[in-house]
This record gives structure tokens, C-alpha cells and sequence, in this order.
């Protein structure tokens, strides 16, 4: 924006600034709707995404403001036109397009005041009347849109002008007829999308088209139905795959899309145990392993996915002491076994491994003491586990029950073959 347009600009504000406060005070609403900014603050933000909606939320403020402010510009504007100063007319006019170029009416007035300045002995009804003719010719040729832009600028120019808002009107509804037609048209082709969009501009126009709402509302629960099924079968498939995280994130994307959904809250549940079990096996294995601030690393991240705090907070500060307790000088003990969380299998492994990278089935629960089962039956009821594994990584999810149920019965502290049939069970109510 040049000089002399900033100090229009600035001039055309202190002209109206008297006449905008009066129009504040009568308009309890609009001065109500002003966001008070200060009532926020960034630094109490953790969160990438409410920085970004708090942004979002200040950039259309002030984009609201702006145009709240450049609309007082244009009336004061117009009024110029209309006292024969169209100098002043075409200069408030431009100072507008300076700050906002897609503001039509200031383009036609604009455009307009620098012709009746220019050459005064044209009429402003002879204008006018050009406008007319262009406008039904472009109609008659089925160029709606512009067809109703050359009216829109006669009432830029003359407001009153009953035979153009009535050519408007005509105009608006054979619209609002072509997006319905097209909303139909995608709507037989299962594209739920387009059709809304198309929907959606023919509401603009018949906001009050009860039809057209209810043809809204149903394609709206379609799209959200459809959107929900593929949040879920991700989700499921990513479970089956052991892809802990991946499934967790879908099933957390299917409660936005339908809060409370039955199946992905106790998944989610399910998978939030799971995880924040396996966390507390790559701790265990770490620290087993002496690897100390793995373990801690380890065993944080299960407290966020809400294992016992108590527990860990206990693990953890064994783990700090372990790390600082001085060599032992004589005896070689072995800990392999040993762990500060509770016994448990390799989990996701050690060094920190994000669930996400796991394949196939793998167990996440700590072992447990299996009593006084023979050691014969700890091992058929491992192969039946062994089975078991194959069959679900194989997709044959009654097998690989059958198998697990056995290695259970086998052997009762098998808690591998536990949670193998709790992920099966999971998986066959879904489906």
C-alpha cells in the first residue's frame, strides 16, 4: 500500500470513527461478539493443535474486524457517490480494494465514480441500463454467474432497484436448482462428499429447503458411518498386526468420530493396559540387563499410558540406586531374571523400542508364578502357545483359540496363552 493510499486510508477512519462507536453502542450484539484477546495467553499451551486453534481463532477475528471496519468505509463511501462527490467516492473506494482486492461492491462503485467523474454528461441511468441489457443478454446464454454479477453492480450503484434484486432472486433459485441436481447426481454414485458440497452451496441460496436439509442430514450420517467403519477396521487390522500404537490411534480417531462407540472405548481400554504393559517388560529387561536409565526411560512411558504409578515409582528409584551403587568386587551374581517392576517376558524389547514396529503377536504380560505344574505340562502348554502364535499371525483365529485354551488348561500360569485369548476374543466379537 503506497502513501497516499495508507493516508486515505487512515483519513476515510477518523471520518466514520464517531459514527462507528455509535453504531457499537446501539449494536449490543456486535460489540458482544468482539473476542477479548487478552483472556488468552500462548504459555499456557502445551499442545501443538491449541496453538494452532488459538491462531486459527485470532486470524478470523481479525479478518471479521477488518471486514466489519471496511464495510463502514464502503456506506460512507457510497454516501459521496450519492452527494455527486465522486472523487471522494472513488478514493475511499480504492483505499478499500488496497486492503481488501475481492470486495466487488468497492470495485463497482470505484469504477463507477471515476466514469461519472470522468464524463459527467453519461448518466447514471444510462449506466445503469447497460448493465441491464449485459445482464439478461448473459442470461439468456446461460452465464448465470456472471448474469448475476451485472446485477449485483446496479445495485451496487442503485440499491433500490427492484428489477434487479428480482432478476437476482430468479437467478439465485435456477443456482440452487443446478447444485441440487448435482448433490443428486453424486449422491447415485455413492460420492457422499461431492454431493454435500454441492448441497451445501444449493443451501446457501434456500436456507429454509426443509428437503434439502434432510438429504444434508442423511448423506452426513452416511459419510460419518463410512468414516467410522475405516477408523475401526484400521484399527482392528493393526491390532491383529501387533501394531499397538497405530490401533490405538485409529480407535482414539473413531471416538471423535462417534463419542462413547462401544467397541473402541474398550479397545482403546484393552490397548492402553497393553501398552503400558509392554513398556514395563523393555524396562524389566533393561534394567535386568543393567542398562538403568533404559529401564526409568521405560518405565516413564508406561506411567503415561497408565500403568500403576505407585509401582513404578518404586521400580524407578531402585533402578537411580542401582545405577549409583558402587561394583560389586568378589562374587559374579545373575540377574537376568530379576527385574524391578514385576518378572516379565521381552515385550517389545529393549532400548525403548515404540510398540508400533512389532509384526506379529507378541506378549506384553509379566509372568507369574505357575505353582506346581510338572514340567511336563509346562512344556506341551508352550507348544499349544507356539500353535497358538502361528494360527493368529496366520489369520485363523478359532485355531489359534483352540490352541491357547489348551495351553491354559495345561498349565494355569500361562499368562502368555491368557492374554493370547483375551487379543483372540477381541478380535472375533468385532467381527
Amino acid at each position: 500500500m503506497n502513501k497516499k493510499i495508507l493516508i486515505i486510508v487512515m483519513a476515510a477512519f477518523l471520518t466514520v470513527s464517531a459514527f462507528c462507536q455509535d453504531r457499537i453502542r446501539t449494536r449490543g450484539k456486535e460489540s458482544g461478539m468482539m473476542l477479548d484477546l487478552s483472556k488468552f495467553s500462548m504459555g499456557t499451551m502445551n499442545k501443538v493443535e491449541d496453538k494452532k486453534q488459538y491462531l486459527s481463532t485470532i486470524q478470523l477475528e481479525k479478518q471479521r474486524i477488518q471486514n466489519y471496519t471496511l464495510g463502514i468505509v464502503y456506506e460512507n463511501a457510497f454516501l459521496f457517490y450519492r452527494r455527486g462527490d465522486f472523487q471522494r467516492a472513488q478514493e475511499l473506494a480504492e483505499s478499500i480494494l488496497a486492503v481488501d482486492p475481492e470486495f466487488k461492491n468497492a470495485r463497482t462503485l470505484a469504477d463507477q465514480a471515476h466514469r461519472m467523474g470522468t464524463y459527467g454528461t453519461v448518466s447514471e441511468a444510462e449506466i445503469i441500463s447497460a448493465k441491464k441489457t449485459d445482464g439478461q443478454t448473459l442470461y439468456s446464454s446461460g452465464r448465470l454467474i456472471e448474469a448475476q454479477r451485472k446485477y449485483q453492480e446496479v445495485l451496487a450503484i442503485r440499491p433500490t432497484d427492484q428489477e434487479a434484486r428480482n432478476q437476482i432472486a430468479k437467478i439465485d433459485k435456477e443456482i440452487a436448482t443446478e447444485y441440487d441436481r448435482r448433490g443428486d447426481s453424486a449422491y447415485s454414485q455413492q460420492d457422499y462428499n461431492k454431493a454435500l458440497d454441492q448441497w451445501y452451496n444449493a443451501l446457501l441460496i434456500r436456507k429454509d429447503d426443509g428437503a434439502l436439509v434432510s438429504k444434508i442430514t442423511k448423506a452426513e450420517k452416511q459419510v460419518k458411518d463410512a468414516d467410522l467403519q475405516a477408523a475401526m477396521k484400521d484399527g482392528v487390522e493393526n491390532y491383529t498386526n501387533g501394531k499397538l500404537l497405530a490401533s490405538y490411534d485409529s480407535f482414539q480417531k473413531a471416538l471423535k468420530i462417534q463419542p462413547g462407540e462401544p467397541k473402541a472405548a474398550k479397545f482403546s481400554a484393552q490397548l492402553r493396559t497393553e501398552i503400558g504393559q509392554g513398556y514395563v517388560s523393555s524396562g524389566n529387561k533393561a534394567y535386568s540387563a543393567g542398562r538403568y536409565d533404559n529401564a526409568v526411560a521405560n518405565w516413564q512411558e508406561a506411567k503415561n499410558w497408565g500403568y500403576d504409578s505407585g509401582t513404578l515409582d518404586a521400580a524407578i528409584k531402585k533402578a537411580r540406586a542401582a545405577k549409583n551403587a558402587p561394583p560389586p568386587s568378589t562374587t559374579k551374581t545373575t540377574s537376568s531374571s530379576s527385574s524391578a517392576a514385576g518378572s516379565g517376558s521381552e515385550g517389545y524389547g529393549a532400548g525403548f523400542t515404540p510398540p508400533t514396529e512389532q509384526a506379529t503377536f507378541q506378549t506384553t504380560l509379566p509372568t507369574v508364578d505357575s505353582g506346581r505344574v510338572s514340567e511336563e505340562n509346562k512344556r506341551l502348554s508352550q507348544e499349544a502357545y507356539q500353535r497358538g502364535i502361528k494360527a493368529f499371525n496366520d489369520e485363523d483365529y478359532e485355531t489359534a483359540r483352540k490352541e491357547w485354551t489348551s495351553a491354559k488348561q495345561l498349565d494355569p500360569g500361562n499368562t502368555e496363552a491368557e492374554q493370547g485369548l483375551r487379543r483372540v476374543q477381541e478380535i472375533l466379537e468385532w467381527r
